[in-house]
């Protein structure tokens, strides 16, 4: 079985004022994902479904709905790089102090 890497990408739905981020945004961040990656695994936020994400700041609890973007490459490093250098784009694109992104080895079968 090949061993791969995992990316989950975060990604809120709201800016940190409350208004819905633009579909464009998102959009263009699939392109990016599909263009490196081959494909993409999401979900769907006009459905009314999104997952919910807490996290403490200055002492405050906040939670954003969020989607999440998941994607595979057998590219290890091409692949980390990819995401060091996209990380940061998002974080400006989405208005964020920061953007969950995790990475882990899988097995594909």
């Amino acid at each position: 079985m090949p061993i791969a890497r995992r990316y989950d990408i975060h990604l809120p739905l709201a800016y940190n004022d409350g208004r819905r981020i633009e579909q464009a945004k998102f959009e263009r961040t699939v392109a990016e994902l599909v263009g490196r990656f081959g494909g993409l695994t999401g979900m769907r936020a006009e459905g009314g479904f999104a997952l919910a994400g807490f996290w403490v700041y200055e002492g405050q609890l906040y939670e954003d709905a969020i989607i999440t973007y998941t994607v595979y490459t057998l590219d290890v490093n091409p692949g980390d790089e990819f995401m060091r250098g996209l990380k940061p784009e998002l974080k400006k694109r989405f208005r964020q102090k920061d953007i969950l992104v995790v990475a882990q080895i899988v097995e594909l079968f």
